[in-house]
This record gives C-alpha cells, sequence and structure tokens, in this order.
C-alpha cells in the first residue's frame, strides 16, 4: 500500500497553565492513516519545558525519544508524537508541561497508508543562529517516508536534503512541514535537513519515518479428499451384483491479509 500526504496545519495552544490544549480536524474516511505532531513550548525564564504527554480526543499519543532542548538557548522545547488511525472530525489535542507555558505551538501532518512509524528524532536550537537544520530518521526497509516538522525566523528553500515537498508554510514563515515524497531508499539512516537564508533562530523540530502498511489480500484454501469403495455380491438368484461407495470431504479456508485481492489454493 503506498504512502499518501493528506493534509497539515498549525495550532496554538492555550498558555500558562499545562496542560496546553487546541482543536485540530482529522478528514473522515482515511485508510491506515497516522497523526505526526511536533509540540513546540517555550518559557521566557528558559525553565524545564520538556513535553511529557501529548493526548488527542482523549487518546494517549506516541512519544518519540525525550523533549530536546530543555530550557536551553532560547527556551523552546520540542517533542515529536504519533497516532495511528486518529478518530476523524475537530478534536482536541492536550500536552502537558512541567512549567507554564508563554507560547505553545503544535505542528502536525497526517498521512495515508501507514502501517508504522518506524523512527523519529526531536531536535532544537542551541542558542544560536543557524543556516541549517537536520534530523535524522532510520528506515528499517525500503519504501519508508522522511516527514520533518521545522520552526524558525529564516526562509527555508525546497533544495533541503531528503525533503521535496514542503507542505506546510504558515503565513508568518516561522512552522514548516515537509516530506519525502516518496521512498527515501533501501533500509538505512537519512538527514532530513533544512536550509535557513539567511542564518537565524532554529526553533526546534521533529522527525519521523512513515512504514507503508502491508498489502492485504484473502486466500482461500479448498481441500477435496474422494474415498471410493466397491464391492462385488453374488447370489445365486440375483446374480452378480456391484456395490460403490463415495465419500467426498470438503474443507474451505480464507486467510486474510490487505491489496491483493482474492486467492484460491487449491
Amino acid at each position: 500500500m503506498a504512502i499518501a500526504y493528506n493534509s497539515s496545519g498549525e495550532a496554538d495552544g492555550t498558555t500558562g497553565a499545562s496542560p496546553s490544549t487546541a482543536s485540530i480536524t482529522v478528514p473522515s474516511s482515511l485508510s491506515n492513516s497516522v497523526l505526526v505532531v511536533a509540540v513546540q513550548g517555550h518559557n521566557s525564564g528558559k525553565n524545564d519545558m520538556s513535553c511529557s504527554a501529548c493526548t488527542y480526543n482523549g487518546v494517549s499519543m506516541i512519544p518519540l525519544s525525550a523533549a530536546a532542548g530543555v530550557g536551553s538557548g532560547t527556551g523552546y522545547c520540542v517533542r515529536g508524537f504519533y497516532l495511528l488511525n486518529p478518530a476523524s472530525g475537530a478534536n482536541t489535542i492536550s500536552a502537558s508541561f512541567p512549567n507554564t507555558s508563554d507560547a505553545v505551538i503544535f505542528i502536525y501532518g497526517i498521512y495515508t497508508g501507514v502501517g508504522a512509524v518506524t523512527s523519529g528524532n526531536n531536535g532544537t536550537d542551541a542558542g544560536s543562529k543557524i543556516s541549517t537544520c537536520s534530523l535524522n530518521v532510520t528506515t528499517s526497509q525500503t519504501g519508508e517516508w522522511g516527514v520533518s516538522t521545522q520552526g524558525g525566523n529564516g526562509a527555508y528553500t525546497t533544495a533541503s536534503t531528503n525533503i521535496n515537498s514542503i507542505r506546510l508554510n504558515n503565513s508568518s514563515g516561522a512552522w514548516f512541514l515537509g516530506d519525502s515524497n516518496g521512498s527515501l531508499g533501501t533500509a538505512g539512516t537519512y538527514a532530513l535537513v533544512w536550509n535557513e537564508s539567511p542564518a537565524d533562530w532554529w526553533y526546534g523540530g521533529a522527525s519521523f519515518s512513515l512504514q507503508p502498511a502491508q498489502a492485504i489480500y484473502n486466500i482461500s484454501v479448498s481441500d477435496t479428499i474422494t474415498v471410493s469403495e466397491a464391492k462385488t455380491i453374488t447370489n445365486s438368484t440375483l446374480g452378480t451384483k456391484t456395490v460403490s461407495d463415495t465419500i467426498t470431504v470438503s474443507e474451505a479456508k480464507t486467510i486474510t491479509n490487505s491489496t491483493l485481492g482474492t486467492k484460491t489454493v487449491s
């Protein structure tokens, strides 16, 4: 099953007390979908803003590794989360932090044809202006896509390594989401690179590798066993008669797997 981009967006979370909440919309009738989110929190005092948990529609999202940039640099911290087959409609997304927030941003993307998220990474600015923002993903097979979110003050370019399509570029020019728009290649580690020109502050980002959903197919197995036996009976009056008995036993089994159709094995 092929992976496909569906939609993306950016939502401002409530500030102050934790948790921070916002509303995002997942379209209906999606097949093998995934919601990927980068939660970015800011504290002007550069206190710990590592996001400990994130839920969508009350369901816990799966976190990437430990949050990056805990109070470092400009006080931004980022952590990626994802959820397979999220509920459709406009629902609440909620992020928990250890300290009060001055700003919270949810950058999200929705993809279909996804069976698993196989790796991810978080990164945030080290307190200086930079021109290249790079996050790695590690794939386990051919066909996996790379997805990356970023936040910063500069203008990003489409000439970024392994980011072939920029899906989100909000009106303020600060929040971005892009992907490889196809397989990264064979299994291995790939850098998802954003170029910032001129060099400027990097608020942080998260990266994900998406594995295609496995093909599903139906297999029907039919077994037929025929047993025949013939006997000859002799009677002085009726003569000779032959009696034949035939027993047929049939068994059918169906095995379900996703898009190859129905297969019959005899």
